[in-house]
Parts: structure tokens; C-alpha cells; sequence
């Protein structure tokens, strides 16, 4: 995995790609040499109890012994995080505007768990090796090699943002109608399918006005035999709109559920 990644990235950002992953990812990017500097005082500090009863200096007790590795272990990924948080923020200035929205984005909301996540096909989990590079690249914010040089629906050039939001041949609606589906799959899985249902009229619209729907419609899931309803939004926040602003992701989700809410 560490070769793929040296792959795609230089060494700058490769840094900064490591710093926004979880503990365990970065264990497999990193070589072991580079590794030594904090494991080895972390491994005296865990072993002070049990070395110094070896040593004959003090009688040897379990619930210290465990104690003090805890806290030796919890110390050294304390240390570690902030150093690769150093690394990062280092970085970052020398990554374009766009990548760094991105990958700032990726750090602040954890969005690596794809990453150490056990491939399964029955959940859909697996990916083959051009799906794994794919989805690095666009976690980086790059574009994934290989991309046609124009949109096969629109003859726009074709880049990630535009794949995104092309709205010819429903793309955009697929996406979200595949989220729905997903969704409501796992929504029946934990609730029971026979109380889930799909693209539900909550309200019919009069004279003109719109009515209110919900994409799905499932039953106990807050209260027993109450129905809860959920309505799905995909945006982009690195969408032109958004980014020429410089809104944060916060502030785009908010705005989103606020306009669910309200409909």
C-alpha cells in the first residue's frame, strides 16, 4: 500500500495524505525504520515496570504493569498525532487552493474509513485496484488517470467536478436514488424491511404548490410504531459555487438540512 501511495504522490504531499489518516493506515504507509523513533521510548516506558522487577529494584505487580502500559501507549499516539498533525499543516501550504480544501476536509471529518475497511462482496465492500486508485486520487483531490477529455453526454471537458454534476442523462439522480436504496437497505436490515418504504407522498401539493415528500419512510426506528421519514441530499462541496466563496463544509450541510427542513 505504501508503494501505491509513493506512487501517486510526492513526498510533501505524501505527508500531508498520511497526517489525514487513521492510525492504522498510517502504520502500513510508513517503513519501519521510520517508525523506530517513537516506538522505542514507547516500548521502555510500557516495559518500566516489568524491567525493573526483572532487575530485582521492586516486587512485581499485574495491575501496574498494565496501567503503565496503557498509559505509555496512550502517551506515544498522543505524541504521534501531533507530529503528523505538524507534518500536515506544513504541508498544506504548498498544495493548491482546491487540494487543500479537500484534504483539510478529508482530516477535519475523518473520512478515511474506506481505507481500513474489511472487503466484503456481500456488502459491496471490495474494490479492485483501479477502483482503489481512483478513489485515492479523488480523496487527494486529484483527477483519476485516465479520464476521457470530454463529458460523453454535454462534449464539456470532463473533470471530476463536472462528472459530478452533469445533470444530462440523470446522472445526478442516479446517484442519489443508488444513497436512497443503500440507505433504506440497511435502514430494513436494522428495523425490519416490512416497515420501510420508498419515495413516500407525505403531503399532497395544492393548486400549484408542491407537495411534500420523503424519500423514505421507516417504522420504530425513534419510537415504537412512530414513523420516521428521511430525505437524502448529495452536494458537492467543492463545487465552483461553494468554493469562490470559500464556504466550509459545515456551513454548506447546514444549509442543506435547513432547506430539507423547511420544504
Amino acid at each position: 500500500m505504501g508503494g501505491a501511495v509513493s506512487s501517486l504522490l510526492s513526498d510533501s504531499r505524501r505527508s500531508s495524505f498520511i497526517a489525514g489518516c487513521p492510525r492504522r493506515v498510517r502504520r502500513l504507509l510508513h517503513d519501519d525504520v521510520s517508525l523506530t523513533a517513537a516506538a522505542y521510548p514507547a516500548s521502555r516506558a510500557s516495559t518500566k515496570v516489568v524491567s525493573k522487577s526483572v532487575q530485582g529494584k521492586a516486587p512485581f505487580h499485574p495491575g501496574d504493569h498494565r496501567a503503565t502500559i496503557r498509559h505509555a501507549l496512550t502517551r506515544s499516539k498522543q505524541q504521534q498525532d501531533v507530529a503528523h498533525k505538524t507534518k500536515r499543516e506544513a504541508a498544506l501550504p504548498h498544495i493548491d487552493r482546491r487540494r487543500h480544501r479537500v484534504l483539510s476536509r478529508s482530516a477535519e471529518y475523518k473520512t478515511s474509513g474506506w481505507l481500513t475497511t474489511l472487503p466484503s462482496t456481500d456488502n459491496n465492500t471490495g474494490l479492485d485496484a483501479a477502483e482503489f486508485r481512483d478513489a485515492l486520487n479523488m480523496r487527494y483531490g486529484r483527477h483519476p488517470p485516465g479520464l476521457a477529455a470530454r463529458c460523453d453526454h454535454c462534449n464539456q471537458p470532463l473533470t471530476v467536478d463536472h462528472a459530478l454534476c452533469c445533470k444530462r442523462y440523470g446522472l445526478v439522480i442516479r446517484r442519489h436514488d443508488e444513497l436512497r436504496d443503500t440507505f433504506a437497505e440497511l435502514i430494513g436490515m436494522a428495523w425490519g424491511d416490512a416497515g420501510v418504504r420508498r419515495e413516500v407522498v407525505l403531503k399532497e401539493g395544492e393548486e400549484g404548490e408542491g407537495g411534500v415528500r420523503a424519500d423514505i419512510v421507516a417504522r420504530g426506528v425513534w419510537e415504537r410504531q412512530a414513523a420516521a421519514s428521511f430525505d437524502i441530499c448529495i452536494t458537492d462541496p467543492d463545487a465552483t459555487s461553494y468554493a469562490s466563496k470559500n464556504r466550509s463544509t459545515k456551513s454548506i450541510l447546514k444549509q442543506h438540512e435547513t432547506a430539507k427542513k423547511n420544504k
